[in-house]
């Protein structure tokens, strides 16, 4: 019996290693194409690395004239800005070339210049894209592992390690294939990526102006927006690993992490492993948080709720608990802050809920020993995020718009009826009082019934074995239902932000309904605690039927959802994906001028201000415009990458020049190797020149102050690994001078 038992565990490990392992050898073979036809002056936003057939057709068009295939974002081994990937005659007449061409690394801003091609066409021949060996050589390093750990290793009491694991697997299915849910948001995050990996490439770390943002004028985004999990895509770019694949990769790593951190968190509250293991099922399945990630692509959003159980374990454990244990707070909110600024601010009103409870308690003790740990919490969490916290108050004195919200009237509730829908539709649209349409919000059906359940234990009474959990239940209940209220169109939101005072404390929360996720993991411990003490009241039977039940109607809702997805919403596009440099207006000041809406191609900077903005309007009709420049200023050697502009000028008078650069407090400028004054100018950073012949150099450099805030953070962290290293090898020590000492008859 024990051999055939072997033989069957053994049999699917094999075969799972078999499927991952043709799963490598088809994608290892198969070739990334670029293939892509163009109108007569149509920009190419963005073209990976690789050789290409470049196909043009061309119509009347006389002796010698003309034909340039241009890109604007390389820089020529002259050290001019826009390198010309061709540069030949046309043939009188009309007809059809072809040139093989070669695009030495991924570039923005592409175009061709001649009045007589009527279409022009891109196929790839060869692209530095190593998606494909990335994804063969992660399945191969799964199947051997399977192959090891299957025949070695395994053991029943890895079945939930395993269950879990096979949840994130789950819903992390619309991200098997070559595209993902299109939405603004992620458009956003993709440009975010895309500048990270821009700045760290031009010299910028940690990168907090964004690069490629605003039309490449320069974005505070970085400092304004946490992003340190971005950093995992932007860095793979450097490894020809394309920013939709990174973005997956993080969105699956984000997957996997959500039931085993939920399932670690309720283990540690309630002490039972089948309630952890429902609770861990119903988060991770809950339709809220798969509506952050496909639907509205709110990544930032998404990856802070993989950090919320831990900061309902902390908390937990601070207030009634081990307070010894603060530390697991701090890690909870320093995820949280790493992700999202808003999450952080709503999962601290949790805790301070969690407080107003405890301090209400009967059974409240060690109140100075819970608050100094509670402190201690904090204090850590401002050390360990002092890289983001410093900067980000820096600048948040510059007043962006991001804490007044232009023509902000009302926030965006939801209606009760659409609050626990059981099928979610990806695109499904609907108009509360805030009138936000193209967008699904819901708790799903699954978790109404749970909380039903829970409901309908506590009326019928009884001698609860784990009262502990029911209080754990009714407390969370209470909590995730005032969360879930203030979602509501019930809640006076528009006559509330008649005050000052809250319109700038609540404006920026824009979605009332950024409450589900609070109410999405309380709850979901609330459902698993029913569940699981219903067993008390009608036997194993009715446990296990419920739990039957319950898991069905989360995966029909996780599947019409995925359903959804597959038949009605639109994709993004790898290239799309590639050149996105998408901004809002939530970090620019108020006097600021809208210049992202305007497009460049890294051309000229401007001695006239007013002609520089009639160039960039003119712009819009096509690329190949160039900025005009009075006859007395000659710029030459011009050359910008990133937030770094060099340049040589000639005048015969004193002049200023602005720069294609939003001004942003931190910008150099060296006249000559001499530091000059930069000031903004119609938003743009602009330095005064007096006449003659001048090398000029314009730089984003760090601000002390921000140093200062990145030391304090990696002292604070190599601290915390010196101590986790103490304290290992002391138990370590302690345990083998324990084991050489002869027990005592």
């Amino acid at each position: 019996m024990k051999f055939f038992l072997r033989h069957n565990i053994n049999f699917v490990w094999k075969y799972l290693a078999g499927i991952l392992l043709l799963t490598a050898v088809s994608i290892f073979f198969q070739k990334e194409i670029y293939q892509e036809t163009y109108a007569p002056g149509e920009l190419c936003d963005y073209l990976p690395a690789g050789e290409y057939m470049l196909s043009v057709e061309y119509e009347g068009a006389p002796e010698n004239s003309d034909l340039v295939f241009r890109a604007n974002s390389l820089v020529t081994p002259q050290n001019r800005q826009g390198m010309d990937l061709v540069a030949e005659k046309l043939p009188a007449g009309s007809g059809e070339l072809r040139f093989m061409i070669t695009v030495p690394s991924e570039t923005r801003n592409v175009f061709l210049i001649s009045e007589y091609v009527t279409a022009w066409s891109l196929q790839s021949v060869k692209l530095l894209n190593y998606d494909n060996y990335l994804l063969a050589l992660l399945c191969f390093l799964l199947a051997a592992v399977f192959l090891v750990y299957g025949g070695r290793f395994y053991r029943k009491e890895h079945n939930v390690v395993l269950g879990l694991l096979g949840i994130g697997v789950l819903v992390s299915l619309p991200l098997f294939g070559h595209s993902l849910p299109y939405s603004e948001d992620m458009l956003f995050h993709f440009a975010r990526v895309n500048g990270i990996y821009e700045g760290l490439r031009t010299g910028q770390f940690p990168v907090r102006i964004n690069p490629t943002q605003l039309a490449d004028y320069g974005y505070m985004s970085g400092t304004m927006y946490p992003q340190l999990f971005l950093y995992l895509p932007a860095i793979l770019k450097f490894f020809h690993i394309s920013s939709m694949l990174g973005m997956k990769l993080l969105l699956f790593s984000a997957n996997l992490a959500v039931p085993v951190f939920s399932y670690a968190a309720v283990r540690g509250i309630c002490g039972n492993n089948g309630t952890a293991f429902l609770a861990a099922v119903f988060y991770t399945l809950n339709p809220y948080r798969l509506i952050n990630f496909y639907s509205r692509g709110a990544v930032g959003e998404g990856i802070a709720m993989v950090f919320l159980p831990l900061v309902v374990w902390g908390s937990y454990e601070i207030l009634w608990n081990r307070r010894q244990k603060w530390w697991i707070l701090t890690l909870g909110m320093s995820g949280v802050l790493s992700s999202h600024l808003l999450s952080m601010e709503l999962y601290a009103v949790f805790i301070f809920g969690e407080m107003v409870l405890w301090v209400f308690s009967k059974g409240r003790k060690d109140t100075l020993k819970r608050v100094a740990a509670m402190g201690k919490a904090a204090v850590g969490t401002i050390l360990l995020n002092l890289y983001f916290l410093g900067p980000f108050l820096a600048f948040s004195r510059l007043d962006p718009r991001c804490f007044s919200l232009i023509s902000r009237e009302d926030l965006y509730t939801l209606d009760l009826l659409r609050a626990f829908e059981p099928f979610a539709k990806w695109g499904d649209s609907y108009e509360s009082v805030g009138k936000a349409a193209f967008m699904s919000v819901t708790l799903g059906g699954a978790m109404l019934a749970g909380i039903c359940l829970f409901l309908i234990l506590l009326l019928k009474g009884g001698d609860h074995r784990q009262e502990e959990a029911v209080k754990i239940g009714k407390r969370w209940l209470v909590l995730g239902s005032l969360f879930f209220i203030l979602s509501l169109w019930t809640i006076p939101w528009q006559q509330m932000l008649q005050s000052k005072w809250v319109y700038h404390t609540l404006g920026a929360l824009q979605f009332p309904w950024r409450t589900f996720g609070v109410s999405a993991m309380l709850f979901s411990v609330v459902c698993a605690v029913a569940v699981t003490l219903w067993e008390e009241t009608g036997g194993q039977a009715v446990n296990r039927f419920l739990q039957f039940i319950l898991l069905c109607v989360l995966l029909l809702e996780c599947g019409a959802y995925f359903g959804d997805i597959a038949h009605s919403a639109k994709l993004l596009a790898k290239p799309e994906a590639e050149a996105s440099n998408y901004t809002d207006e939530l970090y620019l000041h108020e006097d600021s001028l809208p210049l992202y809406y305007y497009t460049t191609d890294f051309t000229h900077i401007s001695s006239d201000i007013e002609e520089h903005f009639s160039w960039l309007n003119a712009l819009n009709t096509g690329p190949g415009v160039v900025c005009g420049e009075p006859e007395s200023v000659r710029w030459t050697n011009y050359r910008k990458e990133g937030l770094h502009i060099i340049a040589d000028v000639a005048s015969d008078y004193d002049f200023y020049a602005a720069f294609p650069l939003h001004y942003f407090p931190g910008y150099r400028v060296l006249v000559d190797g001499v530091e000059t004054e930069a000031y903004p100018l119609y938003s743009l950073v602009t330095c005064d020149l007096k006449k003659g012949t001048h090398h000029i150099e314009v730089s984003w450099e760090t601000p002390a102050f921000f140093r200062v805030c990145d030391a304090v953070t990696l002292c604070v962290l190599a601290g915390w690994f010196l101590i986790l290293l103490f304290k290992r090898r002391n138990i370590v020590r302690i345990g083998a001078e324990s084991a050489e000492t002869p027990r005592e008859s």
